[in-house]
């Protein structure tokens, strides 16, 4: 990856958008991105209205085989979900949808994240 000489605290990224990719093909992508820019923290951006949702299980999964997978902006969920989240992914830094900030703050989110165009535009 080409930022990796820029030296940035952290690189988002997101899952290819034009079909679901499998869990082998998930694994590899962000296994990729590690091998490109392996001092390069990754953030996953996992929307709700990606093709491929993530289960917490799953993202446990990615960062135990990328340990530079320290982040992800998630849609959250209900208190249970909170609950996962914070017994699957201890010390993993996650962010909710800028609409949901008082609750997810309260669960244990780190930030949120604008979840339209129109709002990102706003926020800029």
């Amino acid at each position: 990856m080409r930022v990796s000489a820029l030296r940035p605290a952290a690189v988002q990224f997101t899952l290819p958008d034009w079909w679901p990719p499998s869990d082998d093909e998930v694994m590899r992508f962000v296994s990729g991105l590690a091998e490109a820019a392996p001092d390069t923290p990754l953030v996953l951006y996992n929307p709700p209205h990606a093709k491929r949702r993530l289960t917490l299980d799953g993202i446990a999964g990615l960062r135990a085989a990328v340990p530079s997978l320290i982040g992800a902006k998630l849609p959250g969920g209900d208190a249970s979900w909170y609950a996962d989240m914070r017994r699957e992914l201890p010390g993993f830094s996650f962010f909710v949808p800028g609409h949901t900030l008082a609750t997810g703050y309260s669960q244990g989110a780190h930030g949120s994240y604008p979840t339209s165009l129109a709002s990102t535009r706003r926020a800029l």
